[in-house]
């Protein structure tokens, strides 16, 4: 996995509509096919005391102003305070955030802004996602086609990653700065922070915190720079943190402040016992990625009981499910059940994470290694390690063993015994996309962390 050009690393979710969408892919070229069915489907969830619905396909937030000149095709969603100016013209696939700004003759096609995203004068958007805060001077343009029509690829190094696009404008993280009448061109990559000087020609990818000048040449920016310019590795970490509340005792008191330090910290999600879904999705709305948890700790129950357990919690509200495999089944050699019950929970979970907790600390190797072949071949979108409630939680050797056996679609996450931001960097850096835990964020609120006063 190419971890600098993740969703998970470019983009704070918690900062569009969109966020259940971005949960559903790890690079962010994954999700331009999806944008128009994403609106479609969420467009008619909206409150409709804050969005009207315009035209077909078409919902715009009240406090949006949208200028009479301004040209609005569906499927689109303008979220609150956003500005459409005079002439802009988005013509369908288009999500903009709240406090964005669309100016004067920019063009917008199949494209995520997120929130206070500026676009405001004579620029081209296609087939883009642009991250929180991201600014594009006037004329500066994504060119989305490359000449000679071929498939787009991500170049990183040396290396070309294939997209299966032939339609790829630019993915912009949080925070970048373009410069006036500057050329992105297809399948650029630009990480959090970084600027890029005025007429300049970019492609490939441009790591976080840099400054990519006219002659092409590239330069980090000083630590002593701007906030955003150089994020401190806390806040890095917990974008992957899942801040979890299982205790057999947690009240809603625990519930609800567990929900609130994920908002405060910008979390990935929380993760929650299932009686209690119903009720932070009426306190907290689509602000936060709910997760919840399925034939849990033990796993025996039967799949029809699974099945019903994540219905359930679906329609209470949750975005995603953590699964416990049947290890009775596993430890019998009976991998036929184990396949026809994540069939099934697929099934059942379809367009929403589903997590397999496999626990670990109960398997052998060549278990280890069967049910990352299971997970993957079941369209499962994570292998998780463990509940935190078996004889021991995550190990550094478990997940080097998941990524050498996975591939790239199916995203990892440790859980159990994770207590510290050294621990979580380290099972970060050997390839987890998520960490089940409570205790970073503890202790991230036991010290301030660096660019906060």
């Amino acid at each position: 996995m190419h971890r600098d050009i993740t969703i998970q690393e470019l983009y704070t979710l918690q900062e569009t509509i969109a966020k259940p969408l971005m949960n559903s892919a790890v690079y962010p070229w994954e999700l331009l096919k999806k944008i128009g069915s994403y609106i479609e489907t969420l467009g008619p969830t909206l409150d409709p005391e804050r969005y009207e619905k315009k035209a077909d396909n078409i919902w715009i937030a009240r406090s949006a102003k949208v200028a009479a000149s301004a040209s609005v095709n569906g499927p689109c969603i303008i979220d609150e305070n956003a500005e459409i100016r005079h002439c802009a013209f988005i013509r369908g696939n288009v999500i903009v955030g709240r406090e964005a700004v669309v100016g004067n003759s920019t063009e917008l096609k199949n494209v995520i802004l997120f929130n206070k995203v500026q676009v405001p004068h004579y620029n081209y958007v296609g087939d883009s996602i642009l991250g929180y805060g991201s600014h594009m001077g006037a004329g500066a343009i994504t060119s989305n086609v490359k000449s000679d029509k071929s498939l787009v690829q991500v170049v990183l190094g040396g290396e070309r990653i294939e997209t299966g696009l032939k339609k790829f404008g630019a993915m912009l993280g949080d925070g970048v700065e373009v410069g006036c009448n500057t050329v992105l061109n297809p399948g650029t990559v630009i990480g959090r922070g970084s600027n890029v000087y005025p007429t300049s020609m970019v492609r490939g990818v441009l790591p976080a915190c840099c400054i990519h000048k006219q002659d092409g040449t590239v330069v980090q920016k000083r630590s002593d720079s701007v906030e955003v310019q150089k994020e401190p590795d806390a806040r890095q970490i917990v974008r992957h943190v899942d801040h979890t509340q299982l205790k057999a005792c947690c009240t809603w008191l625990d519930i609800e402040s567990l929900c609130r330090e994920a908002q405060q910290y910008h979390t990935a999600s929380v993760c929650i016992p299932p009686c209690f879904v119903r009720q932070a999705r009426e306190r907290f709305g689509e602000q936060l990625t709910i997760g919840t948890v399925v034939g849990f700790p033990l796993g025996y129950q039967t799949p029809e009981v699974k099945a019903f357990e994540a219905k359930q919690a679906l329609m209470d509200g949750a975005d995603e499910i953590d699964m416990v495999v049947n290890l009775t089944q596993v430890k019998a050699g009976l991998f036929d059940g184990v396949r026809d019950e994540l069939k099934l929970l697929r099934q059942v979970t379809d367009g929403h994470i589903l997590k397999v907790i496999v626990e670990t600390c109960y398997l052998t190797e060549e278990e280890k290694v069967a049910l990352c072949h299971l997970v993957e071949e079941s369209g499962a979108d994570f292998i998780k390690t463990s509940t935190g409630f078996g004889t021991a939680g995550a190990e550094l050797s478990d997940i080097k063993l998941f990524r050498e056996q996975l591939g790239e679609r199916v995203r990892i996450k440790a859980s159990g015994g994770i207590r510290t931001l050294p621990q979580a960097q380290e099972f970060l850096e050997a390839g987890c996309d998520r960490l089940g835990t409570s205790a970073v964020v503890a202790e991230i609120n036991k010290r301030p962390v660096k660019g906060e006063s």
